[in-house]
């Protein structure tokens, strides 16, 4: 209820670093096992969180992180083995542990843009409960 939140200062934004240590706990213990174990797991989130997730997974840096521009609506695949990122239909990696930071960064804004530009626009459904229609590329 509003009445028990009355006064209680509540924050307008949340910085990256608290961003996160809220997603990381979820990474580790709830999204890495099932990836380990072979499940398919989509993760579906806003741009500082999917920066926050690719700031743990490779280690890159919190200062290129932060500025990282993720694109918007190109799927990322995680593979646990090497720990490593590729944007969907893309072979080079987007970055790992032990790649250099700086040329991650230029591969996935690279990566990023051609493969925005190969996604089918999708028309969205007209009619609730059906399926939208991804037009044949």
């Amino acid at each position: 209820g509003g009445a028990a939140f009355r006064g209680v200062q509540v924050p307008t934004a949340e910085s990256f670093e608290d961003t996160r240590d809220r997603v990381l706990p979820c990474w580790e213990g709830e999204i890495l096992p099932l990836a380990k174990a072979g499940k398919t797991v989509l993760v579906v989130s806003s741009k500082n969180t999917l920066r926050a997730l690719i700031h743990g997974i490779t280690g890159m840096p919190m200062t290129h992180a932060v500025d990282l521009d993720v694109p918007n609506g190109v799927p990322i695949v995680f593979y646990p083995e090497t720990r490593s990122l590729s944007l969907l239909g893309s072979d080079k990696a987007l970055g790992s542990v032990s790649a250099e930071v700086a040329d991650g960064q230029r591969s996935f804004q690279a990566a990023a843009a051609a493969a925005a530009a190969a996604v089918p626009v999708v028309e969205a459904a007209s009619t609730p409960g059906k399926a939208a229609h991804v037009p044949e590329a």
